[in-house]
This record gives structure tokens, sequence and C-alpha cells, in this order.
């Protein structure tokens, strides 16, 4: 498994591939968000759905609940993240969502 990923394209890409312009209440930003290599622990943007809306939230690029007082995980076993303790508030938000 890898921790690192890119943001390399602009909003305007990211957005234009999933939703029209009148699915979204995001302002317009033409300038390309330019990270090849985003590691672990850093401010990202997230696109979630919010009130029928689209958003773009900065977050930091990992998981971990309340109760964790480990480093945020980065990653999760397919094998175990269904019964595992550490997903149950995923799971209760996004029903079957790690199931494919």
């Amino acid at each position: 498994m890898c921790g690192r990923f890119s943001q390399a394209m602009t909003r305007e890409d990211y957005l234009s591939l999933i939703a029209n312009e009148a699915d979204r209440n995001i302002a317009y930003d033409p300038a390309p968000i330019g990270r090849y290599n985003v590691a672990p622990g850093t401010k990202v943007l997230l696109l979630s759905e919010r009130d029928e809306q689209l958003h773009l939230d900065p977050v930091h690029w990992g998981y971990a609940p309340g109760w964790w007082d480990k480093a945020p995980l980065i990653n999760a076993k397919v094998e175990t993240a269904a019964s595992s303790r550490m997903f149950i508030t995923v799971m209760a938000a996004w029903p079957g969502a790690l199931f494919c």
C-alpha cells in the first residue's frame, strides 16, 4: 500500500469530472493545486457532499477517531476494516462504502 498521492489538476478539472455547475456551491478557482507527492499528515483538499451540495474542504491527510492516541491511519486492510472498532463510525456514516 502507498501513503502518498497527488492532487495536480485544478479544482475545476476535478469538479468537471463529476458535477455540473448547478450541482456545486464552490467558488471558481482556475489555479492548479499542483501537489504531486502528498505525504500523510499534510493538508489536502477533500471533496464531499453535504446538504446535497459539493464542498471542497482543507483537511489533514489521515484518519483517527477521538479515542485514538497514535498517529492517524492512512490506509486499512480490506480483510479487517469491516470488523474493526477503528472504522465503526465510518461504517455507520456510509453503509456499504467499504465493500465493492
